[in-house]
């Protein structure tokens, strides 16, 4: 009784399952004439045993060993199957039917560790005596094992507890993150380190509802954890590929338990066996999926879908409010008309990329255009038809540029400006050019005439090293295109 009364004053403090498993192990091996003493826990998924814990062969991993429950699982299995405890008071006589766990064995015990009618694992007992449990064995193996499935069963409510705040957490962290990231990217990225903190997810993902050529699909935004696809770069059609283009097209949670048994499964990551994906709605609009895959089958129950969904909930308005954001933001650097950036956001990167070419020592360019002509084009067709020149002139440009590395933009009126970053003169003026000659040949067959633009170019540092003074030189080359006739490039200097 000592011993258990050494085991229950531990009580109070355990927080480890791991660590208190071991301390009954070492107290009942140090205290006892056991040979072997080990605690073996039920592995729900996969209905199986592991020993969790033992003293008696310490030389001997035990991670990766599992054992059936059943009759094949020797009496540690036979007991988590029948809930009742067994002694084999001789094993030299049952060694075809019960292989025992250290070598020396002659007799064995095992008793269930049991809350109510549920089987949470199996204490087992060895001794180098035949016949060496008595009926006080039993009864004090007994004792303890309720001891230890008390135990348990209190670190599962904690577990239980601690997770149920880890959630109230995370949620009040993405909730905070409504007002306080307004950047849809750094959002998305946020919300995954959260996912990421707050749950054992093997793979965890965001996709986004985008318009590609007509058709609608998720595009993968977001990723914390396994993923072989590119951001960006992943796109599933809705309603035809993948578990995440599935329930998009539905707007309901899609549980699928394997994988593999699901013809329209597309992988995240190869090794993935269970995919759970919950659409993220506001109000009755999709805008993408909260996505997880597992390496376990069946690895996703109601519950996971229920928490998923209250992110998912939360996630919404978080990305609306984002996007709301980054309309308003757009509206403030972005011309109405023709969709390039305003005089404004121009100005803020002139100066920018100034900075930048001078500490880099690289080369800048500017081109400064102006269409020839196009007040008396617009006095002449009216203002609709000259929005429709400032239109396509607007398109030509970037058809004509580097996307996501030069910089178009309105300057006012029908005078437009494209900054050039890490260009030459002579590459500069073959933009120009290019720009030039296809506008020309556009506006001839989409307006039914020709309308020409000229262009002023100057380069930094030889015609400025500063914004001021770039835009003039490049401002003097357009003069100088204009007054020797106009539809023509010049270059600062050269005119």
């Amino acid at each position: 009784m000592e011993i258990l009364y050494d085991i229950s004053s531990r009580v109070s403090t355990i927080e480890n399952e791991k660590k208190f498993l071991k301390q009954v192990c070492d107290t009942l091996k140090n205290q006892t004439h056991y040979l072997w003493v080990g605690i073996l826990l039920k592995d729900s998924e996969t209905e199986t045993l592991y020993v969790s814990a033992q003293n008696g062969l310490e030389d001997i991993r035990f991670s990766g060993v599992r054992y059936k429950i059943g009759r094949d699982g020797g009496i540690a299995g036979s007991v988590a199957a029948s809930g009742q405890f067994k002694i084999i008071p001789n094993l030299e006589k049952a060694r075809q039917q019960h292989i025992p766990f250290h070598y020396r064995a002659k007799s064995e015990l095992a008793v269930p560790i049991r809350k109510r009618d549920k089987v949470l694992g199996v204490i087992v007992v060895e001794s180098e005596q035949i016949n060496a449990f008595s009926q006080e064995d039993r009864r004090f193996i007994r004792t303890l094992a309720n001891q230890v499935a008390s135990v348990l069963t209190n670190i599962a409510i904690t577990k239980m507890r601690d997770e149920e705040l880890r959630i109230r957490r995370a949620l009040f962290e993405i909730g905070n993150m409504l007002s306080s990231i307004l950047e849809p990217e750094r959002l998305l990225r946020k919300i995954m380190d959260i996912l990421r903190n707050t749950f054992s997810y093997t793979s965890a993902a965001i996709f986004l509802s985008e318009e590609i050529d007509g058709e609608e699909y998720l595009v993968l935004k977001a990723f914390a954890g396994r993923m072989d696809r590119e951001l960006g770069e992943y796109k599933l059609k809705k309603g035809v590929e993948g578990v995440v283009g599935f329930a998009a097209s539905t707007g309901n949670p899609m549980n699928v338990p394997d994988v593999t048994k699901f013809p329209l499964y597309i992988p995240g990551f190869k090794e993935a066996r269970s995919e759970l994906a919950v659409p993220i709605k506001y109000h009755d609009k999709v805008l993408g999926v909260l996505d997880v895959e597992s390496e376990k089958v069946n690895a996703f129950d109601e519950r996971d879908e229920n928490l998923l969904e209250l992110f998912a909930s939360e996630i919404s308005v978080a990305l609306i409010n984002a996007q709301l954001y980054e309309k308003l933001e757009s509206l403030a650097i972005t011309d109405g008309l023709t969709e390039l950036y305003n005089y404004r956001a121009f100005m803020e990167n002139l100066n920018r990329e100034i900075r930048r070419a001078n500490r880099l020592n690289h080369k800048l360019a500017l081109l400064f255009a102006d269409l020839d002509f196009f007040k008396k084009y617009n006095d002449t067709f009216g203002h609709p038809q000259g929005d429709k020149v400032l239109k396509l002139f607007a398109e030509t440009i970037r058809e004509n540029i580097r996307k996501e590395v030069d910089f178009p933009a309105r300057y006012g009126g029908e005078e437009f400006t494209i900054i050039l970053p890490e260009t030459g003169v002579e590459e500069a003026k073959n933009v120009a050019e290019r720009i030039r000659e296809s506008f020309a040949g556009k506006s001839e067959k989409e307006l039914l005439r020709q309308v020409t633009v000229s262009f002023g170019i100057a380069v930094f540092p030889e015609n400025g090293k500063d914004a001021e003074t770039l835009l003039k030189s490049a401002d003097e080359a357009l003069y100088m295109a204009k007054s020797q006739g106009r539809n023509r490039c010049i270059i600062a200097g050269e005119g």
